[in-house]
């Protein structure tokens, strides 16, 4: 749909980041919007992951023990260690570039629409 009402001009996402940090770099700007997989900067902050499977009781693993196809919620520790960060997104593990894993966005945590005044989750939507 974006294609269609972009008049085919490239549909570009180059970094997946936040206002403190920057997750990863997108090794292929120009794949299609569906194809989007992060690659993660490790040197940029310290990056811990929840499990986001409804049984996990809170299991953080670090970065290289992250397993492609599981789904995790990222913390973020800044590069100055004064700030650690839940940031609320799921992510899904979908390769490795060199040593460093790729991450697809998949959704937002516990997030809440209003569609038509009925409030309701993004999964019921």
């Amino acid at each position: 749909m974006l294609e269609f009402y972009s008049n085919k001009v490239p549909l570009i996402s180059t970094v997946y980041g936040s206002s403190e940090t920057i997750f990863g770099i997108n090794m292929n700007p120009f794949c299609k919007p569906q194809d989007i997989s992060y690659s993660c900067i490790p040197t940029i902050s310290y990056f811990e992951f929840i499990l986001a499977d409804e049984g996990n009781k809170g299991e953080i693993v670090d970065l290289v023990n992250v397993k492609i196809g599981s789904y995790y919620e990222p913390v973020i520790t800044n590069y100055y260690g004064l700030h650690r960060y839940r940031m609320g997104d799921i992510l899904q593990v979908s390769g490795f570039y060199n040593s460093a894993p790729q991450f697809r966005f998949v959704r937002r945590k516990s997030m809440v629409l209003s569609v038509n005044l009925e409030v309701t989750t993004e999964e019921a939507f």
